[in-house]
């Protein structure tokens, strides 16, 4: 309940943000954006383990990755929309979403828990293309 309530939340925040300026788009995606990556990253996280499981990744391919999660964590601790530009989103939501699908096939999650983790990511993503058109 509490995982649907923080996406109802970060949606909401998310819509709010579409039409508006530079700052507000700051002060309202940045914090959300924040909120959203704590969980995303420990998708992240799963989506390496599974991907080194398989060998879909090296050990150097899952250190770069990691490296990107602490760049995220900064980029976002930052306030900086620039670096957070700088972020390889992309290679983190393709992994994260690896995580998902590996917990929901561990019977870890549901389809219903692993629909609302992609939901966020999707909703993520949406905040990072709006921040990154406002530059």
């Amino acid at each position: 309940m509490k995982l649907l309530t923080s996406l109802a939340v970060i949606t909401a925040l998310l819509l709010s943000s579409a039409c508006a300026g530079l700052t507000a788009r700051e002060e309202v995606l940045m914090p959300a954006m924040k909120i959203s990556w704590q969980a995303i990253s420990k998708n992240v996280e799963q989506g390496i383990e599974a991907a080194l499981s398989t060998a879909d990744i090296t050990a150097v391919e899952a250190a770069g990755i990691r490296s990107e999660i602490i760049a995220m964590d900064s980029a976002l601790a930052s306030g900086d929309p620039l670096r957070v530009a700088d972020v390889n989103w992309h290679r983190l939501r393709r992994i994260a979403e690896q995580g998902i699908e590996a917990r929901r096939q561990a019977d870890e999650i549901g389809y219903t828990v692993a629909k609302i983790l992609k939901d966020r990511l999707q909703k993520f993503h949406e905040a990072y293309v709006a921040l990154l058109g406002s530059l």
